[in-house]
């Protein structure tokens, strides 16, 4: 999957000025798109390992209520979560 990074820079990197969120947009990796129609058969957090959530409350590309709902998965599948908000995107 490639972006546009004129087009993403602006809501990719909300908080930075538009030059310099520019110049970090051109850094974004390629991502195989065909990885997000996989199921998930194996996650860590069911092995114990500790979990913690940074909950971006000015993210324009997932928004805050449905970060929450990452959470709440965690916690219905018996995990204790830390969660941290922060008054920033992503």
């Amino acid at each position: 999957m490639h972006t546009d990074p004129v087009s993403s820079a602006s809501y990719v990197c909300n908080d930075l000025p538009w030059d310099i969120a520019y110049q970090h947009a051109l850094d974004f990796a390629h991502h195989s798109g065909p990885s997000f129609l996989e199921s998930v058969d194996q996650v860590a957090y069911a092995s114990g390992v500790p979990v913690s959530y940074i909950v971006c409350e000015k993210d324009l590309v997932v928004r805050p209520e449905v970060q929450r709902g990452f959470v709440k998965v965690l916690e219905e599948a018996g995990r204790g979560v830390s969660v941290v908000s922060l008054e920033c995107g992503e």
